[in-house]
Formats: structure tokens, C-alpha cells, sequence
């Protein structure tokens, strides 16, 4: 059987690029090329992070996932040159580089069964935007089967509260798997725009010290730390800016932002001792998922804050003070640390679908066919 290789992904840069590596040559190739600072040998099941290289150079980090002896998945940048290197190496290697229908026929022709889940997870990787969301997505066939499989022997009233553990531990990882939507929320020349620029690294936002200068939306995307996160920074929140349906409109659209996000970083100015705290600010100051940034600390300090349970820090981000501090409050915030666990999770509409009938099922037979259902159905594509 002749080894083959083939991009997986769709066309294009994306994030992630996922190439798959299947026949009998597989192992000794990966074994040629993939290097990891971990002991582990690559097994059926295993995930390991490590890194691409020739005899002279790294091309890339990557996660290797070896599915079976013959059949390995390397997810590596999705820099289209990085992608091309990798498949010109394994081609140097004796694999045939071949286009993704192919290879995935080659693949269902060896296999007797199909994991719903597995299933889910190739077709997830995609949409994913960091390696270590990678690593815990490809860890799911196995986690996420096991788990539901062992309620098998719980009683349903333990199924069922396991399986509340289970949503809520799924909603709170969804925006590590596929992007964070973090929020600038405040009021006008507070500094929405200068922070996005400082943590995205780049210069998509315009910064005046006229008032209300964002007047629609303005996206970057970046990642911090661990997690990939799309920054959106509003237009500010003040009622006194609604004298046209212009600034209405950009007023609604913020607070439609802010409703859907996965964070709000509230930015208000320090300096301003009568800085307006509207009843739209005074409610998210006191959001479960807010960060209170309290902007131009290299300016007098005349802010008197609201007393709440939510963070707060005290940045420059015109001079770059404590925005590493900030950053890593936002990896707290958004428990990154999760990231890092072994932990099964719902990644799809169709899980967490399941997983809700089940964790309300009246019966332990009906939870035992929703298990089934979870493991077997056809998956969500």
C-alpha cells in the first residue's frame, strides 16, 4: 500500500491546517521528521506536541495524533509556506502527496466502524485557532466517549447530574476552542481604540481625542496567551450621542456586541473625575463576565468607582503599563487554564443537544439510548 499525504482543511490561511499522513510507511516518516521534547512513543490514541524539522532547520511547532499504526493527523500555522514545507518534506519521505478525497477513501476502506465523535472532531479542526484547542479537540473521541460510556454504570440521577457538570464545563471552553469575542466597551475617548491597538499589535482602530470617533465597530484578531480571541471595539456608550439615527444605530449595535460577548473589558478613564456612568455602564460594571480597565494611570488618578465583585485593574495603554498584567486577567477570566486539562467536553450543536436530553432524562433506559445516540448517530457535519 502506497503511503499517502494530503492537506484536510479547506483552502486557504486559516489559523490551523490540518495534513494527514496514511499507509505503511506513516510511522517511520513521522518518526523521521517529528520531534518531542515528551518520552512518549506515538500510539493509537496518542496527541503529542512537538515540532516538524529536517536535518538542518524547525518548520513548524505541531500536535501529532496517531489515530492508528499506519494512519497519523499533523495539525500545524496555517501559513500557506509552512504547509508547503511540510508536504514537500513528506514527499522527500516517499509519501504521495494526494487531494483529500482520496486519502479519505483510502482511510473508510481500512476502518470497520465510525466514532460519531471522531467524526466531529475532524470536521471541527477547521474552525479551530490555537494548537493547545487543537490538542484537547483531537482528545475528545477518546474523552468524551469514555465519559458518557462510564454513566452506563451510575444510577440516572447521577447520569443526570453529571451530565449539568458537563454543559457547564462545554460553555465555558466553547470560546477556547473557537474564539474568544472579547468586548472594548465605555464611554467615549475613554481609550477603547489605543487598547486594541496595543494588545492586537497592529493599527486598525483610529485614535483622536474627538468624542465619538468610533462610531461604528472595529475587529482585530490575536492571541493571548493560549487562547485566540477576536477584539471588537464599539462605539461609546453615550445616550448624549443619539441626535441622528447614525449614532442610534451605533449605540444599539454596541449593546447588541456586548450581549453576545464572551467578555467585556469596561474601559473608563481615570483621570475623568465625572466620567458619566450610565445605567447601561453601571450594568455591565457589575456583568459576571467583566473586566474593569481603568485606563491612564500615567495620569492623575480622579476616578471614585462604584463599589462590585468584578476585576479590576489599572493600565496606561498609551504607554503600555500593566498590559501584560491585563492580559493575563483575561486568561483568568476566561479560564484558559482548561485548555491545558484532560477533560471531556461537548464541542458540537448535536452534543450538546444530547447531553441536555440527558440531563433530564426520566429514565435510566432513556439515558442509556441518548448515550447510544451520542456515540452513534450520524454526526453533525
Amino acid at each position: 500500500m502506497t503511503t499517502i499525504a494530503a492537506v484536510t482543511t479547506a483552502k486557504g490561511t486559516g489559523p490551523i491546517t490540518t495534513i494527514e499522513l496514511f499507509g505503511i510507511t506513516a510511522k517511520q516518516i513521522i518518526s523521521d521528521i517529528f520531534k518531542s521534547k515528551t518520552k512518549s512513543e506515538l500510539e493509537p490514541g496518542k496527541i503529542i506536541l512537538g515540532s516538524i524539522e529536517t536535518t538542518d532547520r524547525t518548520i513548524d511547532q505541531v500536535i501529532v495524533a496517531c489515530e492508528s499504526m499506519n494512519s497519523f493527523v499533523i495539525n500545524c500555522h496555517g501559513n500557506p509556506i509552512i504547509v508547503s514545507d511540510i508536504m514537500k518534506l513528506l514527499e522527500s519521505k516517499g509519501a504521495q502527496p494526494v487531494v483529500d478525497e482520496k486519502l479519505l477513501t483510502a482511510k473508510l476502506s481500512a476502518r470497520t466502524t465510525l466514532n460519531s465523535i471522531e467524526i466531529e472532531a475532524s470536521l471541527a479542526i477547521p474552525k479551530i485557532k490555537t494548537l493547545p484547542a487543537t490538542k484537547l479537540l483531537l482528545a475528545q473521541p477518546d474523552l468524551l466517549a469514555q465519559k458518557v460510556k462510564s454513566w452506563l454504570n451510575e444510577d440516572i440521577e447521577d447520569i443526570k447530574k453529571q451530565a449539568k457538570d458537563l454543559l457547564y464545563l462545554s460553555k465555558k471552553v466553547k470560546p477556547l476552542l473557537f474564539g474568544a469575542k472579547i468586548i472594548l466597551a465605555g464611554p467615549p475617548n475613554s481609550g477603547k481604540s489605543t487598547l486594541l491597538n496595543v494588545i492586537a499589535g497592529k493599527q486598525k482602530a483610529i485614535t483622536t481625542n474627538i468624542k465619538g470617533t468610533t462610531r461604528d465597530y472595529v475587529t482585530a484578531d490575536c492571541v493571548i496567551g493560549n487562547i485566540f480571541a477576536e477584539l471588537i471595539d464599539t462605539a461609546g456608550l453615550d445616550s448624549s450621542l443619539n441626535n441622528n439615527h447614525l449614532d442610534q444605530a451605533a449605540q444599539n449595535k454596541s449593546t447588541q456586541l456586548i450581549e453576545d460577548s464572551d467578555l467585556i473589558l469596561l474601559i473608563l478613564d481615570a483621570n475623568q473625575a465625572e466620567t458619566s456612568l450610565t445605567d447601561d455602564l453601571h450594568k455591565i460594571i457589575d456583568c459576571q463576565n467583566t473586566i474593569i480597565v481603568l485606563n491612564k494611570s500615567d495620569l492623575p488618578q480622579k476616578l471614585n468607582l462604584p463599589a462590585t465583585d468584578s476585576p479590576k485593574i489599572n493600565i496606561s495603554a498609551k504607554t503600555g503599563d500593566s498590559i501584560n498584567n491585563l492580559t493575563k486577567l483575561i486568561q483568568t477570566k476566561l479560564n484558559s487554564q482548561l485548555l491545558e486539562t484532560a477533560s471531556a467536553v461537548c464541542f458540537t450543536a448535536r452534543q450538546m443537544d444530547v447531553i441536555q436530553k440527558i440531563s433530564t432524562a426520566d429514565s435510566k433506559q432513556l439515558a442509556e439510548d441518548l448515550i447510544s445516540e451520542l456515540i452513534n448517530a450520524p454526526p453533525c457535519v
